[in-house]
């Protein structure tokens, strides 16, 4: 796959269909047989895979908040939510009426808004239940689309992980560089101690980062390839390893590794190869990770 976006997508707006299968695919088994492993023969839950009933587009661009008060009108009040708020769209001709699921949640049904692109820039997803009342998309109605290899390459720009890729069981959210995605106030929770030691006694052994692999050798690099220090010995241990790649139309690649923090790779402008032909790449830092939080004994 090749592709040569723009790390800003749009001056106006423009919509990216999000591949919930390729999301999803992954893990949903997962995560189904890990909470039926944990309920209680007596919990009067119910567990079902609904994610093929929706559709997600994230919205990118300075016009965005512009086009989506437009399409909420007089109903919608004008407002957008803060980062993390689903707050449902209320009905226009193009943007269904958000109304109430089987336990009254509004995004059940309809379309909701979820503060935030989930692609590292400025925007929000609009989550839609399968058909859409009105046949519509949601609020994407007008806005160009962008194809599926420059959302793969945007979201390898940007560092936001994938299941499959960064998400698996050998990382957790943490090594992610998702601080922000984890509570550290909520009530007990599974791996919430583990977390919790990591954080206050500096344990994160591994970082996300990206890679900038130079032409032509980057079209060579794959997930699983090992990341040395340029300068690095034969037989010295790997500083990490590639996760995704994206190939660039005019040579190299954009690629996301996890890093050894401790080393020197894990810093921005890092010379680096990867591989067994030893590609040529530059460590770069990701906009979609969020900083760690001060340990508990600094607070």
């Amino acid at each position: 796959m090749t592709t040569s976006p723009s790390p800003s997508p749009s001056p106006s707006a423009v919509a990216a269909p999000i591949d919930g299968d390729a999301l999803l695919a992954r893990v949903v088994h997962a995560l189904m047989a890990r909470f039926d492993k944990y309920l209680f023969p007596g919990d009067d839950v119910e567990l079902a895979d609904v994610s093929a009933a929706y559709t997600l587009t994230a919205l990118l661009g300075d016009g965005v908040a512009e086009h989506l008060a437009a399409v909420r009108g007089g109903g919608g009040g004008g407002s957008l939510p803060d980062e993390g708020a689903w707050v449902p769209l209320t009905g226009t001709d193009t943007v269904p009426a958000a109304a109430a699921g089987a336990a009254g949640e509004p995004w059940l049904a309809g379309t909701a808004l979820l503060a935030g692109s989930g692609l590292g820039l400025p925007g929000f997803r609009l989550l839609t239940r399968l058909p859409a009342t009105d046949g519509g998309d949601g609020g994407a109605a007008g806005l160009p689309v962008l194809a599926a290899a420059e959302v793969a390459a945007l979201r390898v720009w940007a560092g936001v992980p994938a299941a499959g890729a960064e998400i698996t069981d050998d990382a957790n959210p943490l090594d992610a560089r998702l601080w922000a995605a984890v509570s550290w106030d909520k009530g007990c929770y599974l791996g919430q101690e583990t977390i919790a030691r990591l954080r206050t006694y500096n344990g994160v052994r591994l970082a996300l980062y990206g890679l900038n692999v130079a032409a032509p050798a980057g079209g060579g690099v794959a997930p699983g390839d090992a990341v040395r220090l340029a300068d690095a010995a034969d037989g010295d241990k790997p500083a990490g390893v590639v996760t995704s790649v994206v190939g660039l139309a005019k040579g190299g690649a954009w690629a996301l590794a996890y890093l050894r923090v401790k080393g020197g790779a894990a810093t921005p402008g890092v010379a680096v190869v990867v591989g067994e032909e030893r590609a040529a790449a530059v460590v770069r830092d990701i906009v979609h990770a969020s900083p760690p939080p001060l340990p508990p004994s600094k607070l």
